[in-house]
């Protein structure tokens, strides 16, 4: 084994094959820097937009209201946690709200907006008399 690290010591190839290695480490360690850096970044973008609060607006016989009704986080926002919000915020508890417009595709689709963060609000579209069976909450 020593005969041939010899050689190598001899012929001046060892030098260049140290170069070769210790430039390749010093490129790959500043790629691994600078992934390592864009992906902190990103993970610390992705927790602030996970905990923005999302607008839940409603929208009654097509006037869609000024005040929101209530803010969910949007790491929270799915399709169950609206529909049990609602139901806390309804006025009578015993019954089950029956919202049309919360069983279109056109419903799915905001929810996918607002969890893609293509969107900060929401509008579920209702009749005065489905949204009279709601209260109002006090901000």
């Amino acid at each position: 084994m020593s005969e041939v690290m010899n050689w190598f010591q001899k012929s001046g190839i060892w030098a260049s094959v140290d170069a070769s290695f210790t430039i390749v480490s010093i490129i790959l360690t500043a790629f691994t820097l600078f992934f390592s850096f864009r992906n902190w970044k990103n993970n610390k973008r992705q927790k602030k937009l996970s905990l923005e609060k999302i607008k839940v607006y409603f929208e009654v016989d097509g006037m869609k209201e000024n005040i929101y009704r209530f803010e969910v986080i949007r790491k929270f926002f799915t399709r169950a946690e609206i529909a049990g919000v609602l139901s806390f915020l309804q006025k009578d508890s015993k019954n089950r709200y029956n919202i049309d417009y919360m069983m279109t595709q056109n419903y799915f689709d905001d929810i996918n907006r607002v969890q893609n963060n293509k969107s900060n609000f929401i509008v579920i579209k209702m009749s005065r008399e489905q949204e009279n069976k709601f209260n109002k909450i006090e901000k």
